[in-house]
């Protein structure tokens, strides 16, 4: 009888123990993928990582679930990524060039769906002591798609023609120009060419007779360079006098080189990299640090006031 006691107390306490191990909570499976779990690498473009690289760290703090890898090239090298099918998320500062929509068109692959993040300004920046600080977007056009203008042909006051610099034809700077600057013409001016936006910033501050160009997010605030006024003709043909480069004349449509931030996605779902994309793009902490840094969140709310 006392064995049988023995045994039945021994059943028991095994049968508690299973029950409260039973009640231990069970540690997450990290390689499963949720909205706010999972693995995920993203990819940058170069020329806009100093700007997104914030937004990126307060999605790892609000989703720390989220193995988050970041990624950075040149926009083609990144957009390459997204249509080979390795990247499944990239965000980007320029849309498809004329030789990769062909190439989805050939293999009739779909526009990728993607999240608009902000707006920009295209910037011609200079030295403090650059002998002028407007010009027309005409004049742009002609000094880079026209071998026989000059700037100085336009200014008399420079001493000698200035040298353009710029990040290189991979990047998205260099589409841009071409795409807003030159109007989809093959620019025919000799460009000093660099890997990278910070080179371009240190050649302007070291050569005073020197024209930059880049986002206004590269130089905003930077002491170095003062930003171009740009005036240009609408799409209406008015006529929109010079102003400065600043983010309420860009929301109003009334600077001429606007360029378009966006995460673009591989896959059509509202997956991991869907959410990713949404939270770069409309959370109110990250559209709030964008508004401060100098670009037009998509998703901000603005309130001007015109002046009298």
């Amino acid at each position: 009888m006392k064995k049988m006691s023995s045994l039945l107390l021994l059943a028991i306490a095994i049968s508690m123990l299973a029950v409260s191990c039973d009640n231990q909570p069970k540690a997450e499976n990290k390689d499963k993928e949720t909205m706010t779990s999972g693995k995920l690498i993203a990819y940058c473009d170069d020329a806009i990582l100093g700007l997104m690289d914030s937004t990126f760290s307060l999605y790892r703090m609000a989703y720390p679930d989220v193995e988050l890898t970041v990624e950075s090239g040149s926009a083609r090298e990144i957009m390459s990524q997204l249509l080979a099918g390795k990247a499944r998320v990239i965000v980007a500062a320029r849309d498809y060039l004329k030789d990769e929509d062909s190439l989805m068109t050939a293999y009739k692959v779909k526009k990728h769906s993607y999240e608009e993040i902000a707006k920009d300004a295209l910037t011609l920046f200079v030295g403090n002591n650059f002998p002028i600080d407007t010009i027309n977007a005409e004049q742009v056009y002609s000094i880079l798609t026209d071998k026989d203008k000059s700037l100085k042909s336009y200014f008399p006051q420079l001493k000698e023609e200035p040298i353009i610099a710029i990040s290189d034809q991979n990047s998205s700077i260099y589409a841009n120009m071409q795409k807003l600057m030159a109007k989809g013409k093959p620019i025919a001016r000799q460009l000093k060419l660099f890997s990278t936006v910070d080179s371009v910033k240190m050649y302007v501050k070291n050569n005073p007779n020197s024209i930059g160009i880049a986002y206004l997010n590269n130089v905003i605030r930077n002491l170095d360079f003062i930003t171009l006024q740009v005036g240009f003709n609408d799409s209406t043909g008015k006529y929109i006098s010079p102003k400065p480069v600043h983010q309420a004349y860009v929301i109003q449509g009334l600077y001429p080189y606007i360029v378009t931030f966006k995460a673009m996605f591989f896959e059509e779902f509202k997956n991991l990299p869907f959410w990713f994309g949404v939270y770069v793009a409309r959370e109110a902490v990250v559209t709030r640090y964008l508004k401060e840094a100098g670009v037009v969140p998509t998703f901000a709310k603005f309130n001007l006031i015109k002046e009298d």
